[in-house]
């Protein structure tokens, strides 16, 4: 893990039904899901994750699993999709 912090941009909000979204970042090279193929969706409302990612989604349950910066080689994972949601540790 890089990194673990929340986002609460609004398209971090909608996307996630939460007011501060918790997520873990992992190096890209180094991500793989292990079972299905989340579905991406691009949302265009304009604001700060909608613009510059994608957001993969589980297409059984509609979860939001993980969010792709279109320049960036790390990817956000959503801590509550975690099996081991211990890994997720920000401070404050």
């Amino acid at each position: 893990i890089l990194d673990h912090n929340y986002c609460s941009c609004r398209g971090c909000q909608k996307a996630t039904g939460t007011l501060k979204a918790p997520f873990v970042v992992v190096a890209k090279a180094s991500f793989r899901t292990t079972a299905g193929t989340p579905s991406p969706y691009r949302a265009h409302s304009g604001v700060k994750c909608d613009v510059h990612g994608t957001w993969h989604f589980c297409p059984k349950c509609g979860t939001q699993v993980f969010w792709l910066g279109d320049k960036s080689e790390r990817v956000d994972i959503f801590a509550g999709t975690l099996d081991n949601t211990s890994l997720f540790k920000p401070e404050g």
